[in-house]
């Protein structure tokens, strides 16, 4: 799990309806807000019921996606609010650890936000 003070709030997910950029990736959507420079990074995993009805699943991807988060910590740019969405993908079940990790990495490259 990555820091407290490294998650968003729902008080932040406000932000990205108005503003803020998109990235696709086959299994991820990422939104990102550009916050204030001085900031740490923060990030949020949202997976609705339509990707897997049971809460024990959709929890594991949860974690799976903090920890790919928190493997490229060192790397991430200071300044940026970061909320994934995992898309439906009925044919592949369950997204791998390593699978996710890659995925996660290159989205965040896409965005500028990996990479110091």
């Amino acid at each position: 799990m990555i820091p407290k003070k490294r998650k968003l709030t729902k008080e932040h997910f406000r932000l990205f309806k108005r503003e803020g950029k998109v990235f696709r990736s086959p299994h991820l959507t990422l939104r990102i807000y550009a916050a204030p420079q001085s900031s740490p990074s923060r990030f949020s995993f949202v997976v609705s019921k339509k990707v897997s009805k049971k809460s024990t699943e959709r929890n594991l991807l949860k974690r799976r996606g903090y920890a790919a988060v928190k493997g490229s910590l060192p790397d991430i740019r200071d300044g940026f609010s970061c909320v994934f969405f995992f898309k439906n993908s009925p044919k592949e079940g369950l997204l791998s650890a390593d699978a996710l990790e890659k995925e996660v990495t290159q989205i965040l490259k896409e965005a500028k936000v990996l990479g110091k």
